[in-house]
């Protein structure tokens, strides 16, 4: 749930927005020290995470942005892409992901000359010729399989992500109003492509429990904040933070691009039903 600010060799946690789960400029500002070296920005969900307001913090500062759009495949924010925003933009193919190839797989983009090489040569060993390797890198190349299954993969992209926004449209619609129940937001300006539709409840664990009972099953995403993980433990605060109550409220519905209106109203039916007994 948290964002981190690379500072030093010290990372920094930035609490979310309670309703987008994401960082904003105005929460990461603060935490700008002369010892910063680069601003992390995870665009959770498949939402911005203020990537103009965090471009111009960045720039002001003369640290790099990097984006995690690992989620955010297509999602534009004043119009232009999410990616595009920072010095690189990191993107995930594992299955799961809106685009999606047969196992794990990624790229980074950037428009910086220089960084494009040295990533190049960082994804194949270090090397720029056959047995000279000029960087220690590693083999982190997407072999020719995965990229033909992503390029068949585009021609229906534009589809999937017209039909993603169609279902969390139609969700947002027949959800609004529960007293209980917090929606996810979009500022104006900002078109997400829905990874996934999450919403916020008090009573998350009955409510999963009784959708279940119903046979609808939910997720969440993600249980434990990252600052509760053992990696970061020693930076967590003692105190409980945004990131925990949104962890511990969270579920995910039911959320794919073929997924019915049927099956839709009858979700929707059970969750106001749930929330208003």
């Amino acid at each position: 749930m948290v964002a981190i600010l690379s500072v030093g060799a010290t990372p920094v946690a930035c609490e979310p927005a309670p309703g987008s789960y994401n960082i904003t400029a105005a929460m990461a500002a603060p935490l700008i020290t002369p010892r910063t070296r680069a601003v992390i920005a995870v665009h959770l969900y498949g939402h911005p995470a203020d990537p103009t307001g965090l471009a111009a913090l960045c720039a002001a500062h003369a640290v790099p942005l990097i984006e995690d759009a690992a989620q955010a495949h297509g999602a534009t924010s004043q119009g232009h892409v999410l990616g595009s925003f920072g010095r690189i933009g990191c993107f995930s193919f594992y299955p799961t992901k809106n685009l999606e190839a047969l196992r794990d797989g990624g790229a980074v983009v950037t428009s910086d000359d220089a960084l494009a090489e040295r990533l190049a040569l960082l994804r194949n060993y270090g090397a720029r010729d056959k047995y000279f390797t000029d960087l220690a890198g590693t083999n982190s190349r997407l072999d020719e399989l995965q990229a033909a299954f992503l390029r068949a993969k585009l021609g229906s992209f534009a589809t999937m992500c017209a039909q993603r926004r169609a279902i969390a449209a139609r969700y947002l619609q027949e959800l609004a109003g529960l007293p209980s129940l917090m929606l996810p937001g979009t500022p104006d300006g900002d078109a997400p492509v829905w990874h996934l539709f999450v919403v916020r409840n008090s009573r998350r664990d009955a409510l999963r429990a009784y959708l279940a009972d119903l046979g609808i099953a939910t997720a969440v995403h993600y249980p434990v904040p990252i600052h509760r993980n053992t990696p970061f433990a020693a930076y967590a605060p003692t105190f409980e933070t945004e990131s925990d109550r949104i962890s511990r409220e969270v579920i995910s519905l039911p959320f794919w691009p073929t997924l019915s209106d049927d099956r839709i109203d009858r979700i929707c039916a059970a969750i106001r039903h749930s929330c208003l007994t």
